[in-house]
């Protein structure tokens, strides 16, 4: 996630389970509010987070569909039965879209 994001974590990266997603969590300054956070879950998730969200930008040829959330920096990618979710906290992040969109490409090559 460093050489993605572009700087070095401040602590080590830490992960949770919530129901039938995982999510892990990268802190890139002391503050732990600046952060990048990538759920993986099943399809539902996705669907969870349009409802939340609402409709989005839609994000041409990343999985089976991608939407963004300009305003909360999210990106919410279906693939198949799975989708992921990249939350970015960074308030200096020159493109975040692109950056989530970067994220989300690696993720899907490690699955």
């Amino acid at each position: 996630m460093d050489a993605l994001v572009g700087r070095t974590v401040a602590v080590d990266p830490s992960s949770y389970t919530v129901g039938a997603s995982e999510r892990c969590l990268w802190v890139y300054l002391t503050d732990p509010s600046r952060y990048v956070a990538l759920t993986l879950g099943g399809s539902a998730s996705h669907a969870a987070t349009i409802q939340s969200f609402g409709e989005g930008e839609v994000v041409e040829s990343l999985g089976d569909e991608a939407r963004w959330w300009g305003g909360t920096k999210t990106l919410s990618v279906l693939d198949g039965e799975r989708s992921l979710q990249v939350d970015l906290q960074l308030d200096d992040a020159a493109d975040p879209r692109a950056l989530a969109v970067s994220i989300a490409q690696a993720a899907l090559a490690q699955r």
